[in-house]
């Protein structure tokens, strides 16, 4: 209790008030404070943690899955993952490892190449299945795409013109084509999973749905002759200094 009114409550929306605002930036300094503590702690209790940066789709498609592999062989390491829309400060002192999405030219830090890039067309099997019995319209060819919905990923970033539709569609002949409709997302895992739930056609980033295609859970409609490469790869950058703490380079290995 301070005497004041901090939160102006609509009846749509809550937001700061003056006072509110004017205690926001020490409330934020002192809770980071108390984080940076905490994870003191924790490591003088024998208890070693490795803060990982990376995007929300990559974290969402191909880091999380792997986590309980890695947490089976060291259940002693405790992992802490930003997923962030900013490229996160490796110098801050914040983040031991960051996971990123760029061209070999982008990157300021020394940096190893997990894997580059692909895209291709997927769907989810019902819609595959549907497309051959005749609930939905043929998709054989790229063409067919006219009567389909695509998911497009809605990102102003350089990078995301290599992930478009249209991109793509132009490769294979069809500068011109309209689907049925568009469907737009803010991230790569919203288009995935209105892929899976047979929502419309996904243009989808082969390395983050590699468990997918060979598990069944998605299916690629033209094959190998739908994949396209792009000059962006998927990196991964070590802090100045982690590399010598075990925990950090067990998690890199």
């Amino acid at each position: 209790e301070i005497g004041c009114t901090l939160f102006l409550r609509g009846t749509r929306k809550v937001e700061l008030s003056g006072d509110g605002a004017q205690l926001l930036p020490t409330a934020v300094a002192v809770l980071s404070r108390l984080d940076q503590t905490v994870r003191q702690i924790r490591r003088s209790r024998g208890r070693s943690v490795v803060n990982v940066t990376t995007f929300a789709s990559f974290a969402s498609l191909w880091l999380i899955p792997r986590l309980c592999q890695f947490q089976k062989h060291f259940p002693d390491i405790d992992i802490r993952v930003s997923a962030l829309d900013r490229i996160a400060d490796l110098d801050d002192g914040e983040h031991d490892l960051a996971l990123r999405y760029a061209s070999a030219g982008e990157l300021g830090l020394p940096a190893e190449l997990m894997f580059e890039e692909s895209v291709s067309p997927v769907v989810s099997p019902w819609y595959a299945e549907s497309t051959h019995s005749g609930r939905l319209p043929p998709l054989r060819q790229p063409a067919d795409l006219a009567a389909h919905a695509l998911t497009e990923e809605d990102d102003p970033r350089p990078s995301a013109a290599y992930l478009s539709w249209r991109r793509w569609l132009t490769a294979q002949g069809q500068p011109e084509l309209e689907p049925l409709r568009w469907m737009y997302f803010n991230f790569t895992y919203q288009q995935i999973q209105a892929s899976l739930a047979g929502q419309g056609v996904a243009l989808a980033r082969l390395p983050l749905v590699h468990e997918q295609l060979q598990s069944g859970e998605l299916i690629e409609p033209f094959g190998k002759a739908g994949r396209r490469g792009s000059p962006f790869s998927y990196w991964m950058l070590l802090g100045p200094g982690a590399a010598r703490r075990p925990e950090v380079q067990q998690f890199a290995d």
